[in-house]
């Protein structure tokens, strides 16, 4: 399990996860929603799409921090 800072409405709530939203995998990375899922569709990000082909993403907080790492 991974603890996960983020912003609602203003406030820093705190959770602990292990999937990310799109915007979620942003805001831990400090890059736009774009970038996330720009490297997701090209593959040098793993991500998973709920339904296909316009289905939400969801990343594995290892994988995002990972790839940054790489980067």
């Amino acid at each position: 399990m991974h603890k996960l800072r983020t912003r609602h409405r203003g406030r820093i709530l705190t959770a602990v996860t292990e999937w990310l939203t799109t915007r979620q995998a942003a805001e831990h990375i400090q890059r736009s929603t774009r970038f996330v899922l720009n490297a997701a569709r090209s593959g040098e990000l793993a991500g998973y799409q709920t339904t296909a082909p316009h289905g939400s993403w969801r990343f594995k907080l290892s994988d995002v921090d990972g790839w940054q790492e790489r980067g």
